[in-house]
């Protein structure tokens, strides 16, 4: 199928989608069809009885109405759903630009020392508007959001927690902790140096982690090096409810695309901004050091 073809189809599938979920549409049908079977059956040849209801003729009208009802109800859910997307992107979109305005601004306050920190404070800033944007959206508050950083420290490898947010928790921990203690599930992640997205259901999570205080329904993680050799960060985000992200892999990636990159581009930034300034000092080597995995 060319791209002329799928074109064609989507704009069916839209033309279809727009007249079904149309109310002056649906009340013209609501208001017409019980005439229209009223009619067939009073044309029928067999007489009106219990039996003929059945009829060729019946059956199929029947058959129709309830396929409209249905097409009825997939379309009206189809919008609803359009509706609550959009909803989310301008939200995401208003968090965004609040997050560049007020950026900018913090950043003409801070003197040169103080941008070696400025990826911490964006992490905590990120994790705060996205715990904001899906709690109200979704209304649910079991939401966790984190940002792990991998650093050199003392001349190991390490990690670091600089931003967190969840509904009993608002700061990041920002103490190093070496990779080669962390979970061997991040530890994989950091030490593959392989930009991915991770999805995982309750299932995988479990393998994964093992058990866990709290029920976890769902679990992303995107690891990040844009032009670096190594992992430079990792964002996560799990929840208790499933199908907060979507109803499968490719709803949950198209969800990532939409509301979760535009903030990675942000840490990606600040990441960049901090880490030229340790390379410009030549005390950076994070780039030839290599951990083996257990």
């Amino acid at each position: 199928m060319n791209y002329e073809q799928k074109s064609i189809l989507k704009s069916l599938k839209d033309f279809w989608f727009a007249l079904f979920s149309n109310w002056v549409f649906q009340q013209v049908v609501y208001f017409l069809f019980p005439f229209i079977i009223s009619g067939v059956m009073e044309n029928s040849n067999k007489s009106l009885s219990p039996a003929s209801f059945y009829s060729y003729p019946q059956v199929v009208y029947f058959s129709l109405y309830i396929l409209i009802l249905i097409g009825f109800s997939a379309a009206n859910k189809h919008i609803l759903k359009q509706q609550k997307n959009s909803e989310l992107n301008r939200a995401v979109i208003d968090e965004l630009q609040n997050n560049i305005t007020s950026l900018t601004r913090y950043m003409s306050t801070l003197s040169s020392d103080e941008k070696e920190e400025i990826f911490a404070s964006l992490s905590q800033f990120v994790c705060n508007s996205l715990y904001t944007i899906f709690s109200d959206q979704y209304e649910d508050r079991n939401f966790r959001i984190s940002v792990i950083k991998q650093i050199l420290h003392q001349n190991k490898l390490m990690y670091t927690m600089p931003g967190y947010k969840s509904n009993s928790l608002s700061k990041g921990d920002n103490r190093p902790q070496p990779v080669s203690n962390c979970e061997k599930f991040f530890k994989n992640i950091l030490m593959t140096s392989v930009e991915k997205i991770y999805i995982l259901d309750e299932k995988g999570i479990k393998k994964k982690f093992g058990s866990t205080h709290e029920k976890i329904a769902e679990y992303i993680a995107i690891s990040h090096k844009g032009d670096f050799d190594n992992i430079c960060f990792i964002l996560q985000i799990d929840c208790t409810k499933a199908g907060s992200f979507g109803k499968d892999k490719e709803e949950i990636e198209d969800f990532v695309q939409q509301y979760i990159e535009p903030f990675i581009k942000l840490l990606e930034n600040a990441y960049v901004q901090e880490r030229m300034k340790f390379i410009n000092r030549g005390v950076d080597s994070i780039e030839t050091r290599t951990v083996d995995i257990d």
